[in-house]
């Protein structure tokens, strides 16, 4: 499972949108707004598309795995 993951992560569609760059990205945002709620919402939504992103490709990589898995 976390093959697969690793797998589509290190492909060329979500290296451009990697951790890495979100998180600066994120940072970018954050770091002018001067109202601390502010601050706390763009890191919050940087942190929410990152799970956007990757919750469905475990989610994927589980039924996968169930249904190739070999039976005993």
């Amino acid at each position: 499972m976390y093959n697969f993951i690793t797998l589509i992560q290190d492909s060329a569609f979500l290296s451009a949108i990697a951790i890495v760059e979100l998180e600066y990205i994120t940072t970018d945002f954050a770091l002018p707004q001067t109202d601390p709620n502010a601050k706390m919402f763009v890191f919050v939504l940087g942190a929410l598309l990152y799970l956007v992103l990757c919750y469905p490709l475990s989610v994927l990589a589980r039924r996968l795995e169930r249904n190739t898995a070999i039976s005993k």
